[in-house]
């Protein structure tokens, strides 16, 4: 498989710490006893179009992740239910060109983007995610 060109800003984790480390510089802290007050302040960036976990890239407009190496496509308004999430996890799993580490990355993609223990099983209890409503609202949270 043919790896993607992949730039400094598509990986979505190291937008994510970056931002967080942009924060901290900002509020003049150093070290880690970081004041609670003033972690509620960070407003971390929300996932975006072409953002990438490894090899899985979102798309914003079809709600769908992809994984660039094998074309292969998770449906993320397909995982309004954790069984339908977890079903997904498992037929990726799989796969023959599945790798540890994509597999993991598609778990960091899935949280990041349905934040499934709130939406989905918090508290152990099943529950049903309006996945375009959500990720919407998500989008609607960037900063301008």
């Amino acid at each position: 498989m043919k790896k993607p060109a992949r730039t400094a800003n598509s990986d979505f984790r190291a937008k994510r710490e970056r931002s967080y480390g942009e924060f901290l510089e900002a509020e003049g802290i150093k070290g880690h006893a970081i004041p609670v007050a003033t972690l509620m302040k960070h407003m971390p960036p929300e996932p975006d179009h072409g953002d990438r976990w490894g090899e899985w890239e979102y798309n914003n407009k079809t709600f769908v992740i992809k994984h660039l190496g094998a074309n292969y496509e998770v449906d993320l308004e397909r995982c309004a239910t954790s069984a339908q999430m977890l079903d997904y996890i498992f037929q990726v799993a799989g796969k023959a060109w599945m790798t540890p580490k994509d597999l993991g990355d598609l778990v960091q993609a899935l949280d990041d983007l349905l934040s499934p223990q709130g939406t989905l099983c918090s508290f152990g209890e099943d529950k049903k995610l309006d996945v375009k409503k959500h990720l919407l609202k998500k989008a609607a949270k960037k900063p301008a």
